[in-house]
């Protein structure tokens, strides 16, 4: 039987609905200006409604001399938001949990899982809707979750079960509600609430709810599921899905689903888990917003800044298309005498005055200088909101025009920021989900770093380790054009710091993003040495030793470390191939990397035998340097030679010079004596 809601909870409910209920139409109409409906309006009681754009054949509808036609600036305005910010495919860092050598490369597997989910989780796509909502219409919101229905199919106890998938539920502002005046990420529960085929509703697993569910969600809120006269949504049935969050009085939180005041699914745990199924006290959906609203608990949107102007830009074009018809049609008068029919916008009518005169052509008046100029400002308040300027046609200085762009840039980089963030928190779920659920082995195809791919096969979710610390920088998702691309690269080029195939390579491919990976993973590794010398130094100290046998005096038997505990001396060639400099590596950063470090109060803070530790490493840095700069030299002196040697026994192919002879030093010297 099922199980109505308590009054509480229902009242709790209704707080949260009625708050989001407050700019529900507002949004709405800021959904229909983005589908290009652009003459919609909100009424007194809080429903959208809209005017005709036509003429119907009874004389209904628009009025005949009306027009009613569309410019709509807001989709490319839009269109150039969710471009730049879907452009690139985020670089994910997953930062290891502890410097242990397992942790260390599962980390690193979880960064290749994260890069394999982008294209099989479609998360650009998830990407681009979120982000529109949230410039349409304030807020946009995804819901990563398992779905156990997709295939391939295996049977196990007679039951059929899908090997399963991880999607993702995207949702609007007018969907998702949370505590009126309760910031999204501090609110202890939030609210899903959709409009769903009754259908759907009851196929549901382990529905429980009523023998039948009666469409309902144009009686509940018409204005956030309708689009303006569409009545598809009275066959619809209206779900919420409540998530509370864990806490004392309920430690595994709460998963309820309702709909027409009874639960119609059994409780559940709160959908955010761990690898190993403990509850988790993070977010499930995770919020994308375009302005913050520092005074309210809901955020703001790019469009509905913009409505207003499209407006006018709409009125002035309708305005000029008028005069258009009525001044601008070629229509004969006749002189002197009065009107004898009413002016009409007909081309070629001819209209009799009473009296006698020959016919003229009616004046054509000039279009009004003021209606395209109300235009132009409309059109340049659009752009100055969105930050999608045009450059001046007065500006031609390349300096000039870079600041313009700039600043538009900077306008857009804290939504950029917002966005990282949101990878972050998406990445750092969807990995939650693959280490529970992926159980199954299964072949990632991941897209490497110049559209090369790698297999990873028989992997496992348990293999990750719990590793799921996700980060993502704004940097790695700044839109960057073609052009500006190209003259990066080149800059690196014409310094010598890249070869001319990397070059090559980055200009075909569009982005550069790669060419400074390696730079990055210097960086890593000389972070992650040092964190090893913190963590126990004596492993590493065992390595130089053996690499420099002259500089570092071998460990004794015996030697116990600070906790007075023997040292292990570990395999030595392992050692020293894990953690020497290597020919390979950047000498120049990992250096800057221990002297940035070498100059805080934590290194002086630092155990002798950890400080001595980082200055042999750093000795080790100075001395493999020194062997290259070396090496370099003798090759430079050995090439040298060899170009000596050649210009040696090559044939002279000129005489030696004579002396002038006796007559020419006496011309030179002005005649003889």
């Amino acid at each position: 039987m099922a199980e109505k809601i308590p009054k509480g909870l229902e009242e709790k409910i209704k707080r949260g609905r009625d708050r989001l209920l407050d700019q529900a139409a507002l949004r709405n109409e800021c959904y229909e200006f983005y589908r290009g409906n652009q003459y919609v309006y909100r009424s007194s009681d809080g429903y959208l409604t809209s005017q005709s754009t036509v003429t119907n054949p009874d004389g209904s509808g628009k009025p005949r001399h009306r027009y009613r036609q569309v410019r709509n600036l807001i989709v490319d305005v839009v269109a150039h938001e969710v471009s730049a910010a879907s452009q690139r495919t985020p670089t994910y860092e997953v930062v290891p949990s502890t410097v242990e050598d397992e942790d260390i490369s599962a980390a690193r597997l979880s960064q290749k899982v994260l890069l394999y989910g982008y294209d099989k989780w479609d998360i650009r796509k998830a990407v681009e809707t979120t982000v529109t909502n949230a410039v349409v219409a304030d807020e946009g919101f995804a819901w990563p979750y398992w779905d156990s229905s997709v295939g391939p199919f295996f049977s196990e106890g007679g039951e059929t079960l899908g090997q399963g998938e991880i999607k993702i539920g995207l949702y609007g502002a007018n969907e998702v509600f949370w505590e009126p005046g309760v910031r999204f990420a501090d609110s202890q529960w939030v609210a899903v609430e959709q409009a769903r085929p009754p259908s759907e509703v009851m196929a549901l697993e382990d529905y429980n709810g009523p023998p039948k569910l009666t469409p309902n969600a144009r009686s509940v809120s018409d204005t956030r599921f309708t689009r303006a006269n569409n009545p598809q949504e009275a066959e619809l049935v209206l779900t919420t899905d409540y998530l509370e969050r864990p806490s004392a009085k309920h430690p595994n939180g709460r998963w309820l689903t309702m709909s027409h005041g009874y639960f119609i699914q059994p409780e559940r745990e709160y959908p955010c888990k761990d690898f190993e199924g403990n509850v988790l006290d993070e977010p499930v959906l995770h919020k994308l917003s375009y302005f913050a609203d520092p005074d309210s608990d809901r955020d703001l949107g790019l469009v509905r800044f913009l409505l207003d102007p499209q407006r006018t830009v709409n009125d002035t074009t309708n305005k000029q298309l008028i005069w258009k018809d009525m001044a601008l049609n070629p229509q004969v008068i006749i002189k002197n005498g009065s009107l004898r029919q009413r002016l009409t916008d007909e081309p070629g009518a001819v209209f009799h005055l009473r009296g006698n005169d020959d016919p003229i052509w009616r004046p054509v008046p000039q279009i009004p200088n003021e209606l395209q100029e109300i235009k132009e400002e409309a059109r340049r308040d659009i752009a100055q909101v969105a930050a999608q300027n045009e450059i001046p046609s007065q500006v031609e200085s390349g300096k000039a025009i870079s600041i313009l762009v700039e600043r538009d840039a900077t306008r857009r980089g804290n939504f950029l920021a917002n966005l990282a963030e949101f990878y972050s928190r998406l990445g750092r779920h969807c990995l939650y989900l693959v280490q529970r659920h992926y159980t199954e082995e299964r072949l990632l195809v991941v897209r490497g770093e110049e559209n090369d791919f790698e297999l990873v096969r028989d992997f496992l979710g348990a293999q990750l380790r719990g590793q799921a610390d996700v980060r993502v920088y704004a940097g790695s998702i700044e839109p960057q054009t073609r052009q500006a691309v190209e003259a990066k690269v080149l800059a690196f080029a014409d310094r010598g710091w890249i070869d001319p195939e990397q070059a090559m390579a980055a200009i075909n491919n569009g982005h550069a993003g790669y060419l400074l990976r390696d730079y990055e993973k210097d960086v890593a590794r000389a972070r992650m040495i040092l964190q090893k010398i913190k963590e126990g130094p004596e492993l590493l100290y065992q390595g130089m030793r053996l690499a420099f046998p002259d500089e570092l005096p071998p460990l004794q038997t015996g030697q116990v470390d600070q906790a007075g505990m023997p040292i292990t001396v570990p395999n030595p060639q392992t050692t020293v191939n894990a953690w020497m400099p290597r020919r390979f590596d950047n000498i120049r950063v990992h250096k800057s990397v221990f002297e940035s470090f070498m100059k805080t109060s934590e290194y002086d803070g630092l155990p002798p035998d950890m400080m001595e530790a980082i200055n042999n490493y750093y000795s080790a840095l100075i001395r493999l340097e020194q062997q290259q700069m070396a090496e370099e030299q003798a090759q430079q002196i050995q090439l040298a030679q060899q170009l000596g040697m050649e210009n040696a026994s090559q044939p002279s192919s000129a005489g030696m010079p004579s002396l002038p002879s006796l007559d020419n030093q006496q011309a030179q010297n002005g005649g003889g004596g």
